[in-house]
């Protein structure tokens, strides 16, 4: 080969590469570039967090099999909360909701607090089949920005992180389908009515409760109220948390009725939580919202 043919293509390898270390430096930039605008969107659309929900366990999880779940909670300076920056909310210092990002699985748990180590642990936690789960830690700490109402979704001390366990399916998310209304837990049939409420996005969510066909009457308190509800939306899983508007356990009418607001429009799955004959009913309904 001649000498000038062998330059030619040395600078055919040089330009070739160039293209290619150029191209995946656009690459990088283009990414970074989304990531900053899904960063900038998120913030522009929530206030900025007063705290960090860490995970500790650094461990891969597997369906049905019982593994330590631990984590902390640190402030904007990288501290840890300890016990008492805690406050007892609905019985609890902490709550965590666990659903899977199909919203078919729902788990209502709380932690057991580590002195030493300013940590949360559910010792024998199980995710009931493999997918990606979002971990939702719900709290009230000392410091906190005080909000006159029961809605604990609305505190700064929730925070969520997602998990992956197992391997999850390849096949896309199902819908949830249209609105259900009624179900049957422990023996006892729930039906939902949904109402108008106070403002235009406010909804009444009616729980009618009953047992071979009577009012059930005798509902007891669970965690402080006569019950909870989670309502999570399909795709982002946008996150409500509110309880019973009543706590009167002496004039109880077989209803069990929530306020929520539902900011924006979707499809939603609501779990509900009763307490009777001290075993806790775990009631789910998709709720559509237009």
């Amino acid at each position: 080969m001649k000498k000038s043919n062998l330059i030619v293509a040395a600078i055919a390898v040089l330009v070739a590469a160039a293209a290619v270390t150029l191209g995946a430096y656009t690459n990088d930039r283009m990414m970074e570039k989304v990531a900053r605008k899904m960063e900038t969107d998120e913030m522009a659309s929530k206030p900025m967090d007063t705290y960090t929900l860490k995970f500790l366990s650094g461990i891969l999880y597997q369906p049905d099999q019982p593994t330590p779940l631990n984590f902390t909670v640190v402030d904007k300076d990288g501290k840890r909360l300890n016990y008492d920056q805690y406050k007892i909310e609905h019985e609890k210092r902490m709550h965590v909701i666990v659903a899977s990002h199909d919203l078919s699985q729902f788990q209502h748990v709380h932690p057991i607090f580590d002195t030493g180590t300013n940590s949360f642990t559910l010792p024998g936690f199980s995710f009931p089949t493999a997918g990606v789960y979002r971990i939702f830690t719900d709290f009230v700490a000392d410091s906190h920005n005080a909000i006159d109402n029961d809605k604990m979704s609305d505190h700064e001390g929730v925070q969520y992180q997602d998990v992956i366990v197992g391997k999850p399916s390849n096949d896309e998310v199902k819908p949830l389908g249209p609105p259900t209304n009624s179900d049957i837990v422990d023996g006892n049939t729930i039906k939902l009515t949904i109402k108008p409420g106070k403002s235009k996005t406010d909804k009444v969510l009616d729980f009618v409760i009953a047992r071979d066909s009577k009012p059930v009457t005798d509902i007891q308190k669970y965690l402080g109220a006569l019950g909870h509800l989670v309502v999570l939306r399909e795709g982002d899983l946008e996150y409500i948390h509110t309880h019973a508007l009543t706590t009167d356990i002496d004039s109880q009418t077989g209803t069990v009725s929530f306020d929520v607001d539902f900011k924006q429009s979707g499809s939603y799955k609501a779990f509900a939580q009763f307490q009777h004959d001290n075993k806790v009913l775990t009631t789910s309904f998709v709720v559509n919202i237009d």
